[in-house]
């Protein structure tokens, strides 16, 4: 993918200009639309904040792309976007923080920015999480360092670094962590691990002079010290030993081929008062290391593992170090919705004016090295979708007993059945909602904990949970009123969480299909290049056969969950219809609730219907009125038309009669579509996890 460069100059204290870009440049700067000082204390109190959501982040976001991208910013930032190639280039924004040092702290606060943070509806969401963007901290230095010539495995040296008068650092734990995050890349000789964790200046010296190696991974403590940024490495004491970013630099700059420094430490990619580039990462850059990935905070294991493993795959695959870190942030986007700020943990530093920090040769090598990241990438993906289908269904069974419990509390008579279906209900919720939230979850939200401050986690658990004990209260005291209220309200969220489900897993199947598309592509070169040199070494006709075979299992999901999309819809309509019909002992307050549900829900079937191309038969109705489809589907439109003719007779009974039965035959089909979903999804991902130990040399 090609790239275009925007490049914003940011001068303390809060100005800004374009200095760069595929639309030319702006003449002078702009005040940032800003106020710096408070930005960052409102920062800092949400991402500090237990129970961090993405909405707080997605306004610190917005807040911070209008500041900078307003008047001439923005018409050149628009323009830029107009003039790339859908799919085929992408724009590079790079922001070079001038230094003012006759006041260092308001050039670190435009350091401490969350940039990675920006945020634009318009252009899909955060930019640093969309494929056609990227987003560096430049720092311009002469003669930078050109790209390295390598032949695979990028190798990478781990420094430990645990000083015994330091916070403890569980080194066993991090190695564990980062062999297991790198397992699949190490097996496909896309990466080689050295550990070293005798991190003494001496030691880490020697070990750069004797050995070849392309990235250091850093695991340990960094801070201030002295005004000036430092790592914490030991001495022969095993105590800590803190070297300045300056000396840091000297001693990496002992191996030529070291083109990429990750700080895995607390507050290695945050300035702090004294000096603009006195952080270790800028003065890692300052000093000719062409590029240093920081993490502004400390991370969780899982976020660790993810980074890892898909940043190094990216770079072995030959992607620029910019592009990486993105592909990176979308799985991490992905990967970790209960830690929603993870992708913006990590900061990139460059002086590499291009982002690329190596040229991978042997490109058999590297196109496999990006096939299994590819695929591994699919994995993810369509776990993150079986889980959202998983809270789906847990939704659904609670919502059957709830919609059970409103239709009692409707009748009076009915009401003292209540307390038996709502044990079932409490059974469900305990056995298998509040596990499934506070254990199972990874990527549909924050998992539900109870702390001092009380619950937290996504609104279907707290708020399901909470609805549950109110509902039981009324339950015991028989205050019928009171059990419709709640009850009607828990109904109506379960309901609309079982809709956001449908959404996003429609949302993660694009996303399938993208890489999908982008894994079979890489494929293909692999085999004409063996061709071309009549070397082969894959089986290209059972590899072949996966692919086609994934491609079947996907279209087939893809026609299923758009169907589930609507009878979800239908469903809860048909329910709540169905309750009006049993309440009123005329048709005439019915009518219009029937003709909207047939007119939407029922239209929007049928047209769906229409275009099944890989699931069943397609809808068709002919001039003479026949017509041809899935035995469901005319069942479905024949009782539909059966209750419409009903609908202009005075027969209650059996008009109700005929909405109970569409109801029973819209729930049986939706469970039919809900098992076909499973399998698929089921044969999809052995089929997936087949071809990648295929592909896997």
């Amino acid at each position: 993918m090609a790239t275009e460069f925007f490049d914003i100059l940011l001068t303390p204290p809060n100005l800004a200009r374009v200095i760069a870009s595929p639309s030319g440049d702006t003449t002078r700067a702009r005040v940032l639309q800003l106020n710096i000082p408070d930005f960052l204390t409102r920062y800092q109190q949400v991402i500090a904040h237990p129970t961090l959501e993405k909405n707080d982040l997605l306004e610190l976001g917005e807040e911070l792309f209008d500041a900078v991208f307003t008047g001439p910013i923005a018409r050149l930032f628009y323009r830029s976007l107009g003039a790339l190639q859908a799919g085929e280039t992408r724009l590079h924004l790079r922001l070079r923080i001038e230094a003012d040092p006759a006041d260092p702290r308001t050039t670190v606060q435009l350091h401490q920015l969350p940039w990675e943070l920006l945020y634009n509806a318009d252009e899909g969401g955060f930019l640093a999480t969309q494929k056609q963007f990227s987003i560096s901290r430049y720092l311009p230095i002469p003669n930078p360092i050109k790209p390295l010539r390598i032949g695979l495995p990028l190798r990478i040296l781990v420094l430990v670094s645990a000083p015994t008068d330091l916070a403890k650092l569980d080194f066993e734990r991090e190695q564990k962590i980062i062999k297991s995050a790198l397992m699949s890349l190490a097996a496909t000789n896309g990466v080689e691990l050295v550990f070293e964790t005798n991190a003494t200046r001496e030691n880490l010296l020697t070990r750069l002079q004797q050995e070849t190696f392309h990235v250091l991974h850093f695991v340990g403590h960094g801070g201030w010290h002295n005004h000036q940024g430092v790592m914490a490495l030991q001495n022969s004491a095993g105590e800590a030993d803190l070297v300045p970013g300056e000396t840091f630099a000297e001693i990496l700059a002992a191996c030529p081929t070291l083109r990429l420094v990750t700080l895995n430490a607390c507050q290695t990619a945050v300035a702090a008062d004294g000096s603009g580039f006195g952080g270790v990462a800028e003065q890692l850059i300052h000093h000719g290391i062409p590029a240093v990935i920081a993490m502004r905070e400390a991370v969780q294991d899982k976020v660790a593992i993810s980074f890892v493993k898909h940043l190094f795959g990216n770079l072995a695959g030959g992607n620029p170090s910019d592009y990486a870190l993105t592909l990176t942030r979308q799985q991490l986007h992905l990967d970790h919705s209960e830690a929603p700020g993870a992708f913006g943990i990590p900061v990139l530093y460059l002086h590499a004016p291009d982002g690329n920090l190596f040229t991978v040769v042997r490109s058999r090598k590297k196109r496999l090295v990006r096939v299994a990241q590819q695929i591994a990438r699919l994995n993810g993906t369509s776990e993150a979708l079986t889980e959202w289908k998983d809270l789906h269904d847990v939704l659904q069974m609670l919502s059957k007993s709830i919609d059970s419990v409103y239709q009692m509390a409707l009748n009076p008579q009915s009401v003292s059945f209540i307390p038996w279906v709502w044990s079932a209900f409490q059974q469900d919720l305990d056995s298998r909602l509040i596990p499934f939230a506070a254990e199972r979850v990874r990527f549909i939200g924050r998992r539900y904990t109870v702390t001092t401050e009380g619950p937290s986690g996504e609104e279907w658990a707290v708020r399901t949970i909470q609805l549950a004990k109110d509902l039981e209260a009324a339950i015991d005291g028989q205050v019928g009123k009171k059990i419709r209220e709640d009850a009607g309200e828990l109904r109506t969220l379960l309901f609309r969480h079982m809709t956001i489900c449908n959404r996003q897993m429609i949302k993660l199947l694009e996303q399938t299909n993208q890489l999908y598309a982008d894994a079979r592509d890489l494929l293909e070169s692999v085999h004409q290049e063996e061709q071309n040199l009549n070397r082969p070494t894959l089986n290209w006709e059972v590899i072949d056969g996966d692919l086609r075979e994934l491609e079947r299992h996907n279209r087939r999901i893809s026609e299923w969950l758009h169907f589930h999309d609507i009878f979800d819809s239908l469903h809860i309509e048909a329910v709540k219809f169905y309750s009006q019909a049993l309440q009123e002992n005329s048709l005439t307050p019915i009518a219009p609730a029937w003709n909207i549900l047939r007119d939407t829900l029922i239209s929007g079937l049928l047209d769906q219907a229409k275009r099944i191309t890989h699931i069943g038969t397609a809808y068709v109705k002919f001039p003479n009125g026949s017509q041809k489809g899935d035995p469901w589907i005319i069942d479905i439109k024949r009782k539909s038309d059966q209750i419409t003719n009903l609908m202009t007779s005075n027969d209650v009974k059996q008009t109700q009669e005929a909405i109970s039965n569409l109801r029973k035959s819209i729930e049986r089909q939706y469970l039919q579509i809900d098992k076909s979903i499973k399998s698929e999804m089921s044969d999809f991902t052995l089929r997936s996890v087949a071809l990648q130990a295929r592909v896997t040399p």
